[in-house]
């Protein structure tokens, strides 16, 4: 909705014809990028959240430094003037967004988030076969989960549990 009320929004803020041709051409561009921009900002949430750090951040280098500061550069030093730097903005949105779906639509994000997800698992196991080995030690005559190991064990239980 904001691409079609582009010129009542315009005229909010500008009011010569040659401005608000401009500003109309400005808020339709950044309505676009907004969309990208969404789109990148879930598909990055769900990268992320499984573990594939690496594609976003890629694709944030490759989008911004690698497409959308040469093509804003050109648009500065060429006849592509604003339009290189409406290109710049639309474009490094976009870029990102497209490699970014790409990586998960491949499913190889899935993967990495197999590999966290055993690391984890083989660190809490450790982890735990630690704990249960100090709890076990100051009572072993009597045996793991006596009364008067529980005791001596819970600045151990405290230890693990803030860890």
């Amino acid at each position: 909705s904001v691409f079609l009320t582009a010129p009542w929004i315009a005229r909010l803020f500008v009011s010569q014809p040659a401005e608000l041709t401009q500003a109309v051409t400005f808020i339709r561009l950044s309505a676009v990028t907004a969309v990208l921009s969404g789109i990148n900002g879930a598909v990055v949430g769900t990268l992320r959240g499984a573990g594939d750090t690496r594609w976003p951040f890629i694709a944030t280098v490759i989008g911004q430094y690698g497409v959308a500061l040469p093509v804003a550069a050109a648009g500065l030093v060429s006849p592509l003037g604003v339009a290189g730097l409406y290109g710049a903005l639309v474009l490094g949105a976009g870029v990102p967004a497209l490699i970014n779906v790409w990586r998960y639509r491949t499913g190889e994000w899935k993967v990495v988030s197999r590999e966290i997800v055993q690391k984890v698992t083989d660190a809490e196991t450790a982890r735990c076969r630690g704990f249960l080995i100090q709890i076990c030690q100051p009572e072993r005559k009597y045996g793991c989960w006596s009364l008067a190991s529980l005791f001596v064990s819970f600045p151990a239980l405290l230890r693990f549990l803030l860890n």
